[in-house]
């Protein structure tokens, strides 16, 4: 019996400092695919060096749009398993193997919990989700998902909500889903959400989509 096809996917916009160490660690138990979401830096080419799929794209279009062009892919391949991950280094990249050991186990979706929530909005909305869904740690970057639940989603962001939709989906279907504690670690650069202020209100606009959507 073969060994399920894994792909990461790893949306990057002006990352050159970590993308290469992620993806190196990445290729160790999965096949990294890098999404460039038009960076002006080295970013796709060290990925590239580094044995990356790179996808580059011509315009910067945001994290939602990136998960959205690294899904039209693993459909194209015919994936097995799909894993999303920062390109800042902050995510624990050891941690795939066994995010790939839960899917394996009969979990559609698999959901990293951080050990802490930076961000107010991000506690607001993770409060929210976890009082309806069950869901502790909705916009934490690092998911797995079997491509079953993402064909029948229909992607893996489409209202922007910075990846947090297919877990509340699957809560809603009864899809079985595991979350996963995760230490995250000293980011490699500035946040590319914005400032303080900016991401806060980013999110809280993805948490007003997200209410209406599934209300």
């Amino acid at each position: 019996m073969e060994p399920p096809k894994v792909v990461v996917i790893i949306p990057a916009f002006n990352e050159q400092n970590s993308i290469g160490d992620v993806v190196e660690n990445v290729k160790k138990c999965a096949s990294p695919l890098v999404i460039d979401d038009a960076s002006n830096d080295e970013t796709a080419l060290r990925a590239k060096r580094a044995g990356a799929e790179v996808i580059s794209l011509n315009e910067n279009c945001g994290y939602s749009s990136a998960l959205n062009h690294g899904f039209k892919f693993c459909l194209e391949q015919e994936v097995d398993f799909v894993i999303t991950c920062d390109a800042d280094g902050q995510h624990p990249t050891e941690k795939i193997s066994f995010f790939i050991k839960c899917l394996k186990d009969g979990n559609d979706v698999v959901l990293g919990v951080r050990s802490e929530i930076p961000r107010f909005m991000e506690k607001i909305f993770a409060h929210y989700t976890y009082r309806r869904f069950k869901i502790s740690d909705p916009l934490c970057g690092m998911k797995g998902y079997t491509l079953k639940i993402l064909e029948e989603y229909g992607g893996i962001d489409k209202l922007g909500s910075f990846g947090a939709e297919v877990a509340i989906y699957s809560s809603i279907k009864r899809f079985k889903k595991i979350e996963i504690p995760i230490i995250t670690k000293k980011r490699n650069g500035y946040s590319k959400v914005g400032s303080s202020i900016s991401a806060n209100f980013k999110i809280f606009i993805s948490l007003i989509k997200v209410y209406y959507f599934f209300k």
